[in-house]
C-alpha cells in the first residue's frame, strides 16, 4: 500500500471530499468504546469476584480445614457452596472472550496466551464443580474469579496503554474548526462548517482561529503557530503567496486563504492516516518473538503436567498438584511477551507524530536502527530549493545609477513567474532606494531570458548567450568578476549596452551543517547526489564537510538508483533522504527511505519516512527515536523472560523442594502474571516523555 502527504491540485473538483472506510476520527472512537467496553468488563467481574471472595473466606472461617464433606457441615455452608457458585458463574460467562480465543487457538494449532489463561480459569471452576457434586467442602470459585478479573485488569491496562499513545492524534483531529468564515464573491462573510468547504473558496482567518484547508495566503499576514504539523514551537510568519495547512493556529494578524486541499486532501488528514497504519504494523522482530511464543506455550503445558505429576507421584495429593499445575499455566501466560513489542511500536509511532516524523510502517523503525550510509539529495533537500540573489556586479563604464538599474531590472523580472525571477526581484526589494516600476511589451524565452521596455528603456535580462543573440554590446563584460561555477549567472542590457550581472544561487538549509556533523559522528557515512554540476556540489559539499570522494554530480534518476544499489552491494544499510520526482527511484531502491514533508507526491509515495517539516534534523530525530524503540523492546523482552526465569519455578514448588519458603498459588501468579505486563507497558510509556 502506498501513502502519500499531498494531493496534486487536480483532485479539487469543488466538491467536498468523501472516503470510503472508517475515518481515522471513527477509528479513535472505536478505540474509546473498545476501552469502555473493557473497563465494564472489568467492572462487572470485580463487582461479583470480590463479595465471592468475602464469602468464600467465611466460609473457610466457619468451619474446619479437615477435609469433611458438604453434607456434614449444615444448610448454612450449603447455601454458601451454591452462592459460590452464583457469583462465579456470571464472571465465567463475561470471560467468555478469552476462552473463544482459547478454542481457536486450538483448533489453529497455534497456542497462544490465551489458551494458557482459559485453563487457568477454567480448571478451578470445573474442579470447584466436580467437588460441590461430590460433597467436598474445599471450592476454588474465588480463584477462577479472580484470576478471570486480573486478567480483564491486564487487558483493560494494554487498551488504555495503546488508547494513550495515540492522544497526540486525537489531538490533531480535534484541532480541525468546526466552523470557518466564507468570503463570498460580494465581499461579505457567511460562516460555514468545515465539511462543506470546497477547494476554490476563499476563507477569511482572524487570531484564535484554526485553519480548515491547505491552501495559499492571497492578502494579509500572520503568525501561525505550527507546532503540531512541524513539533516546532516557534510560530511562523504567513504572508501572501506563502503556505498554510489545516490544522494549525492563528496567533496574531488577518488573512485570506485559498482553499487548494480540504477533507482527506489535507496534509493533516494523511499523517492521522499514516500513524494510524504504523500503529498497526509489526517490526521484523516481532516474527522472532512470535516465533519463541509459539514454542513457548506448548512447553509450558508440558512443565504444567510435569509438574502435576512430579508432586502428585511425591505424595502431595491430587488437589495440590492441581493447583501446583494450574499455578504454571498462569504465572507463565506470556502476556508480557506479546506486549513487549506492539506496545513499544505503539508509543514510539505517537512520539514520532509528535515530533513530525511519520513512518509508514514500524519495519522502518527497526531498519533505520542499523543504517550506517545515507545518500542525501541536493536540492530541495540540503539546500532551500530556492535561488537566492547573492551578489550584483556593474560594468566599469555603465553610466546608470545603482537604484535605477536594479528598479528597471525588478521591473522586468516582475513580470515572470520563474524562480530565478522571483529571487531577483526579492533581492531587489530589499536594495536601498530600489522600487519597482512598470514594464510594457514584456516577452519571455523559455530557458534563455526576458526583455520588455521599463521607462522608456529596452531592458534585457538573461543568459550571456541570449544577450549576444540579441545583438547586445558586450563591451566591459571583461571588467565583470568571473562568476563562480557555483553560482547562475543572469546579465543584464539597456538599450542594447551590458550593465551588469546578477549572481544567484541555492542557498543550504540552515540546520544543513549542524545534522551532517552529528550524523557523521554517529558514524554515518553522507554521500551527496545531485543531478547539477559538479562545481555547486562541490561548494555544498565544502560547507557541509562532507569528503570530495562522495560528492555524486551530474547524476540522473536511473544514476542514483544505481549509487544506491551498489552502495547496498558493498555491504552497507543506506538509507536514502530525497523531495523530487527524480529522487523516487533511489528512495525506492534503499533499505530505508526519507521523504522530505514539502516534496513532491511521487517521492512521499516512495519513501518509508516523511519528515513534515522537510529538516533535516528530523533523520536524526527519527534514527534516535528508532534506537529507542528497539532498546525498548529488547528491555520489554528481558524483563519478559526474567520474570518466567524466576516466576515459573515458584509456581512450580521448586525453591519448596530446595529449601526455600517461597511459593505462588494460582490467584498469586494470575496477579503476578499482570504485574508483569504492567511493568512491560509502563516501561514502554517511558518513550513518550523522550526528548527528540
Amino acid at each position: 500500500m502506498s501513502h502519500q502527504i499531498s494531493t496534486p491540485k487536480s483532485c479539487c473538483s469543488g466538491k467536498p471530499v468523501t472516503k470510503s472506510g472508517p475515518s481515522s476520527a471513527e477509528k479513535s472512537e472505536q478505540a474509546a468504546n473498545e476501552l469502555e467496553v473493557l473497563k465494564n468488563k472489568l467492572r462487572w467481574c470485580a463487582l461479583f469476584a470480590v463479595p465471592l471472595i468475602i464469602v468464600s473466606m467465611l466460609g473457610m472461617f466457619a468451619m474446619p480445614m479437615t477435609g469433611t464433606s458438604m453434607s456434614h457441615q449444615g444448610i448454612g455452608h450449603t447455601l454458601g457452596c451454591i452462592l459460590q457458585l452464583v457469583l462465579a458463574t456470571p464472571v465465567l460467562f463475561i470471560s467468555g472472550d478469552f476462552f473463544k480465543q482459547g478454542v481457536e487457538s486450538v483448533k489453529n494449532g497455534r497456542l497462544n496466551m490465551f489458551t494458557l489463561l482459559s485453563l487457568g480459569i477454567a480448571i478451578p471452576y470445573g474442579y470447584s464443580l466436580v467437588a460441590m457434586a461430590l460433597g467436598e467442602h474445599m471450592l476454588y470459585f474465588e480463584s477462577s474469579a479472580m484470576i478471570a478479573t486480573l486478567s480483564w485488569l491486564g487487558q483493560y491496562l494494554e487498551a488504555k496503554a495503546r488508547y494513550g499513545t495515540t492522544e497526540a492524534i486525537r489531538a490533531m483531529a480535534s484541532l480541525l474548526p468546526d466552523e470557518s468564515s466564507l468570503l463570498l464573491d460580494d465581499g461579505s462573510e457567511v460562516k460555514v462548517k468545515t465539511s462543506a468547504i470546497v477547494c476554490g473558496d476563499k476563507l477569511r482567518l482572524r487570531p484564535g482561529e484554526k485553519i480548515a484547508v491547505d491552501g495559499n495566503v492571497v492578502e494579509g499576514s500572520c503568525l501561525v503557530d505550527e507546532s503540531m504539523m512541524t513539533g516546532e514551537s516557534m510560530p511562523v510568519t504567513k504572508q501572501s503567496r506563502d503556505q498554510v495547512k489545516a490544522g494549525t493556529v492563528v496567533i496574531s494578524g488577518s488573512m485570506d486563504v485559498i482553499a487548494e486541499q480540504v477533507g482527506d486532501q489535507t496534509i493533516l488528514h494523511q499523517i492521522i492516516e499514516l500513524v494510524s497504519v504504523s500503529l498497526q504494523s509489526r517490526v521484523p522482530l516481532q516474527q522472532t518473538v512470535d516465533k519463541i511464543a509459539a514454542v513457548f506455550v506448548p512447553v509450558i503445558i508440558t512443565v504444567a503436567a510435569i509438574t502435576f505429576g512430579a508432586w502428585y507421584f511425591s505424595g502431595a495429593g491430587a488437589v495440590d498438584s492441581l493447583w501446583r499445575a494450574v499455578a504454571v499455566l498462569l504465572v507463565s501466560c506470556p502476556c508480557a511477551l506479546g506486549l513487549a513489542t506492539p506496545v513499544s511500536i505503539v508509543t514510539a509511532s505517537g512520539r514520532a507524530a509528535q515530533a513530525g516524523i511519520l513512518f509508514k510502517d514500524a519495519a522502518a523503525m527497526q531498519i533505520l536502527s542499523r543504517v550506517d550510509t545515507l545518500v542525501i539529495d541536493k536540492t530541495g533537500t540540503l539546500t532551500l530549493g530556492q535561488p537566492v540573489l547573492q551578489k550584483t556586479a556593474r560594468v566599469a563604464s555603465s553610466e546608470i545609477q545603482d537604484s535605477r538599474l536594479w528598479s528597471m531590472v525588478a521591473a522586468l523580472e516582475s513580470k515572470s513567474e520563474h524562480p530565478l525571477a522571483l529571487a531577483i526581484v526579492e533581492g531587489i526589494r530589499k536594495m536601498p532606494g530600489s522600487q519597482i516600476l512598470e514594464c510594457n511589451d514584456f516577452d519571455s524565452l523559455a530557458g534563455y531570458g526576458v526583455l520588455g521596455e521599463v521607462d522608456g528603456k529596452r531592458v534585457i535580462a538573461g543568459s550571456l548567450d541570449f544577450l549576444k543573440e540579441m545583438d547586445v554590446n558586450l563591451a566591459g563584460v571583461d571588467t565583470l568578476d568571473a562568476p563562480l561555477g557555483s553560482f547562475t549567472a543572469v546579465y543584464v542590457a539597456v538599450d542594447g549596452k551590458l550593465e551588469a550581472r546578477l549572481d544567484l544561487s541555492d542557498q543550504v538549509k540552515p540546520e544543513a551543517k549542524s545534522a551532517i556533523d552529528e550524523l557523521k559522528a554517529r558514524g554515518i557515512n553522507v554521500h551527496i547526489a545531485t543531478g547539477d554540476n559538479t562545481a555547486v556540489a562541490m561548494q555544498v559539499a565544502n560547507e557541509l564537510g562532507i569528503k570530495e570522494e562522495n560528492v555524486h554530480a551530474f547524476l540522473s534518476p536511473a544514476d542514483k538508483a544505481s549509487l544506491v544499489t551498489g552502495l547496498k552491494s558493498s555491504g552497507a544499510c543506506v538509507a536514502m533522504a530525497g523531495d523530487g520526482i527524480n529522487d523516487a527511484p533511489s528512495l525506492a531502491c534503499a533499505n530505508v527511505s526519507f521523504a522530505m514533508g514539502d516534496g513532491t507526491n511521487i517521492a512521499q509515495e516512495s519513501a518509508d519516512i516523511i519528515l513534515v517539516k522537510g529538516d533535516l534534523k528530523g533523520i536524526l530525530r527519527a534514527m534516535k527515536l528508532s534506537n529507542a524503540m528497539l532498546g525498548n523492546i529488547k528491555q520489554n523482552l528481558l524483563l519478559a523472560f526474567a520474570y518466567n526465569l524466576l516466576a515459573i519455578p515458584a509456581a512450580a514448588g521448586l525453591y519448596l523442594v530446595l529449601g526455600l519458603n517461597l511459593a505462588l498459588g494460582p490467584v498469586a501468579s494470575a496477579a503476578a502474571m499482570s504485574l508483569s505486563s504492567i511493568v512491560v507497558v509502563l516501561n514502554a510509556l517511558r518513550l513518550r516523555r523522550l526528548p527528540l
